[in-house]
């Protein structure tokens, strides 16, 4: 199969039409007032945006932001990268002038957005910032305001990442909490591998396997290798040994290979057959909850491959691949183009650009 055959050469080529990009864009409402006309025009600048069609979403894009609509202006500066090489971006740069004014202004716009709760101009004046105090004071404003990845940057921060005189374990656990009652899984990948390696925190494997448990519950398939790695050192105290091999049975699930081979020897010959077969069905249920739910990556992904290639079967591992790597918007996100998003075959377009890297094509 084509898939087979480009997958490893093209195993980091990944096609991503940021998802988190338009959860931030529409994620807070600005509570400056915009006209009818210009939510229309913001609505065709996403669709062209999503659909690849940069010169299209700048022609829409850049009025907007003259006229002070925090959305448009987020766009243009999160992806400068790709609206830098259009007409209507380089006529408005010959206006502004010099670069310095240019990235002043960008500024100047995120803070204003930010005083209007945008999340994504939260999240990029935290992210941008250089220096060490500027990023903790506007992750503290991002945090206050519910910006998750800024909890988690702060429960780092008062962890010491930076630097020991930093440390406040209680103040770290606040903002690590919040991330984690907010539903941040990476969050619980953090605290995990922290506990495994003994970094920042006491060595722990019953808390580290507690905090990547509950970050895959959620859903985060990146925290099954390190619960594979975890198990792969041995049996952990206070959980029985069908557990660890639910875990290195989802980990040669996921990656389509047998690394954890001589691992699960060893505990398929401690737990005996029935046990080994408990945790070998506990893994199938796994995969078949995340695989069922429509509202996850893995669940849509598996569904359109099935609806685009019906003489196809694919493999386990490689749905979770495309999952990973061809990233198209979720349902969740009609906020962007709430009147048709699931009709206006953006999700199919992505899903064809995104296979079309690894030289697949869907069937008729």
């Amino acid at each position: 199969m084509a898939f087979l055959r480009l997958i490893t050469a093209r195993l980091r080529a990944a096609f991503v039409v940021v998802p988190l990009l338009v959860a931030a864009l529409m994620a807070a409402p600005s509570t400056k007032a915009v006209t009818d006309e210009a939510s229309d025009d913001l609505i065709l600048a996403v669709e062209l945006y999503l659909a690849g069609d940069y010169e299209g979403a700048a022609e829409f894009l850049m009025p907007l932001a003259r006229r002070g609509v925090d959305d448009a202006r987020y766009l243009l500066v999160w992806d400068n990268r790709n609206f830098a090489k259009t007409r209507p971006y380089r006529i408005w740069r010959q206006r502004i002038g010099e670069v310095e004014r240019e990235h002043a202004l960008f500024r100047t716009w995120m803070r204003e957005a930010a005083d209007r709760n945008h999340a994504g101009a939260l999240g990029w004046l935290f992210e941008s910032a250089r220096d060490l105090p500027r990023k903790k004071a506007f992750a503290e404003v991002a945090a206050e305001r519910g910006e998750t990845s800024a909890m988690e940057w702060l429960g780092a921060y008062y962890l010491g990442l930076f630097s020991p005189e930093h440390r406040d374990v209680d103040r770290a656990f606040g903002y690590l909490n919040r991330a984690l009652a907010a539903g941040r899984s990476d969050t619980a990948i953090f605290l995990g591998n922290h506990y495994l390696r003994g970094e920042l925190l006491p060595q722990n494997p019953g808390e580290a396997l507690r905090f990547l448990d509950s970050a895959a519950a959620l859903g985060n398939i990146g925290a099954l290798p390190t619960l594979a790695r975890l198990f792969r050192q041995g049996p952990v105290s206070d959980f029985p040994p069908t557990e660890g091999l639910k875990w290195l049975y989802l980990d040669n699930d996921k990656n389509g290979g047998d690394r954890n081979a001589e691992a699960i020897a060893i505990f398929e010959a401690e737990v005996g057959p029935d046990a080994t077969q408990a945790a070998r069905r506990a893994a199938d249920d796994w995969w078949y909850n995340r695989f069922s739910d429509p509202a996850s990556d893995l669940g849509r992904t598996r569904a359109w491959l099935a609806a685009s290639y019906p003489d196809e079967s694919w493999e386990q591992w490689q749905i979770i691949f495309l999952a990973d790597n061809v990233q198209c918007l979720a349902p969740r996100l009609r906020d962007v183009v709430d009147w048709r998003y699931e009709d206006s075959g953006l999700y199919h377009l992505c899903m064809d650009r995104g296979l079309a890297s690894y030289g697949l094509k869907p069937q008729p």
